[in-house]
């Protein structure tokens, strides 16, 4: 019997595993109250917590509520050991809070909590099925890995509405684990599928609601705008609940304010792109965002555009386009961003790129799959982007997080930069790889990556 800590939100594999007498499950972390009442009962489930409270729950009842009502032992070296692991929590924290006391015991609950489970407890194996956010729950994998136990990440990819595509990380090896044979996905077809979706626009829909309903919601929202989203609920005194910190709409629709400005800012410096330049495209990330915030090993993209603006021949240009989602901030879809948005966007943000001689700011009404097609290579720290440079358009890419991802990992069509030296040489390898083998693209994409419907079959299949 294989004993393990299983950190699934989604409870879509917890509930695989539920009754399996193949697992024990030591400790449980889903998202709901509603996911522990239908788990609980089961012989092989030890602990089970959740982690997100609605508005009127008890937060105490939560994961981290609970461990802030338990007392366990203070150790100086165990803070020391993770030191690293505090900044990523608190990171986090700070997307919902500011209250600094309320971050520091977020974050050293949990810490002695793990230590706890780890001393006391005998554990083969911790899994987190989602990529890593930087929550209190997260410590687990740092833990698992200090202790020689293997920590594995089942990272999400793409996020298409219908499916999603998942990868296995070993959080110890820093490596992808090979998808078995009879289990992987059929195609780089099937990937071009999913990243299809993204091109559908987002339509704001209630649930259970008629079409007729979502219609009329759908143009009021065109015609109104998000007030009349957050007019109720700031006159009824209610709040937006993510991880379990209640932030008030009055403050959700002030920073909401504060970002279209930012965007009007960015468009005195933006003009349409000329796909006859000679450029590389550098699409904003939005933050904050797991992807780059907690996933890779740099984040700052001011850094990184004036490395690549330094580097690059007066005759390529560096087209930066703003994220899509900041335009569509206001939409229910996007309200849990809004906490902290303006915090990682500023005058000064564009101001400075604007700056560099090389560096065009792109019309945020401009095709992006046309910006990518036209583009002598993509560079990015990681998310979706790649894949549809890599996938739909056969565009090299230039990746500033290597490890982020089994294409940036493993792809000899992604350039890996690490350094500055690397970056330097950047533009001399894009001349060796712009014709792309899709033979092994296809190769490589099988054998990492997994539908989400066959995680719970492969993760059942792996082996040490």
């Amino acid at each position: 019997m294989k004993k393990i800590i299983l950190l699934d939100r989604s409870a879509k594999l917890a509930y695989n595993l539920a009754g399996d007498e193949n697992y024990l499950i030591r400790v449980l972390v889903v998202d709901r109250k509603e996911q522990v009442e239908e788990l609980k009962n089961y012989k092989n489930i030890e602990q089970i917590f959740y982690c997100s409270a609605a508005e009127n729950d008890d937060w105490s009842e939560t994961f981290d509520g609970k461990l802030h009502r338990d007392y366990y032992e203070y150790d100086s070296d165990l803070i020391s050991k993770f030191k690293r692991s505090h900044n990523k929590i608190d990171s986090f924290i700070a997307r919902f809070t500011s209250d600094w006391y309320i971050r520091q015991a977020y974050y050293y609950n949990a810490l002695f909590y793990w230590n706890y489970v780890f001393r006391t407890l005998d554990i083969d194996e911790v899994i987190l099925n989602d990529l890593q956010h930087g929550t209190s729950y997260d410590l687990a994998l740092d833990y698992a890995k200090i202790h020689g136990i293997r920590p594995i990440i089942i990272e999400t990819l793409t996020s298409g509405k219908s499916n999603r595509l998942k990868a296995f990380f070993d959080y110890s090896k820093k490596q992808y684990i090979e998808i078995p044979a009879e289990l992987r996905i059929n195609s780089a077809k099937s990937i071009k599928n999913f990243l299809n979706e993204f091109s559908v626009p987002y339509k704001y829909e209630h649930q259970n609601a008629s079409n007729t309903i979502n219609f009329i919601v759908n143009n009021l929202y065109s015609l109104f705008g998000p007030v009349i989203f957050f007019l109720k609920p700031t006159l009824k005194r209610t709040f937006l609940v993510q991880y379990s910190q209640k932030i008030p709409y009055w403050k959700l629709a002030t920073q909401l304010l504060k970002m279209k400005h930012l965007l009007r800012y960015y468009e005195r410096y933006s003009v349409k792109p000329n796909f006859k330049e000679s450029y590389i495209y550098f699409p904003l990330h939005f933050q904050p965002e797991a992807s780059i915030s907690v996933n890779t090993s740099i984040n700052d993209q001011l850094t990184l555009i004036k490395m690549l603006s330094n580097v690059t021949d007066k005759k390529t240009k560096i087209f930066i386009k703003e994220h899509p989602v900041y335009q569509k901030i206001g939409e229910p879809k996007f309200h849990y961003h809004l906490a902290a948005v303006c915090d990682y966007r500023s005058k000064w943000f564009y101001d400075e790129l604007s700056k560099l001689e090389n560096v065009v700011l792109i019309d945020l009404e401009a095709n992006q799959s046309e910006l990518i097609k036209n583009a002598k290579a993509v560079a990015v720290i990681n998310g979706s982007v790649l894949f549809e440079a890599l996938f739909l358009h056969s565009v090299p890419v230039i990746s500033f997080s290597p490890a982020s991802n089994p294409l940036t990992q493993k792809c000899d069509h992604v350039i890996r930069v690490n350094s500055y030296e690397e970056c330097r040489k950047a533009l001399e390898t894009i001349k060796r790889v712009m014709h792309l083998d899709k033979t092994h693209l296809q190769n490589l994409s099988q054998t990492f990556i997994c539908e989400e419907s066959k995680v719970s079959a492969v993760y059942q299949s792996l082996r040490e």
